[in-house]
């Protein structure tokens, strides 16, 4: 999961740290969980906001990409505790100095050269 989105309500530090991006902001994030969600009540349903899955157990082994500069940062590692809280093998990465979709910026960033192996085979 590279930058995964796993939680609605948009109240962690990195949403805070980074409201003005770069590359993505809390203003856009409002905007894709407005289209996304059918209504409000939406928000709190774990296939839209996994975190909010009380339970994680049966959940394959997880590789989880997060950008240090990224608002949903915070998140994706709370999802990753969360995984291993329920005995999910997970292995997590946080790239240094990158911002939301660093991967695609291969000929701008040098984190983007080393995420790209990590990923799994489709």
């Amino acid at each position: 999961m590279y930058y995964p989105v796993t939680d609605a309500a948009m109240d962690t530090a990195s949403y805070d740290e980074f409201a003005d991006g770069p590359y993505l902001s809390r203003k856009e994030m409002e905007w894709f969980w407005d289209l996304y969600l059918s209504s409000p009540a939406d928000a709190t349903d774990p296939r839209a906001a996994p975190l909010a899955a009380p339970d994680l157990s049966n959940l394959p082994p997880t590789t989880i990409i997060v950008a240090e500069l990224d608002p949903l940062r915070d998140e994706g590692l709370a999802y990753a505790e969360r995984l291993s809280a329920a005995g999910v093998e997970v292995a997590t990465t946080v790239y240094p100095g990158a911002p939301h979709g660093f991967w695609w910026l291969d000929a701008a960033l040098s984190q983007a050269g080393a995420a790209p192996p990590r990923r799994a085979a489709s």
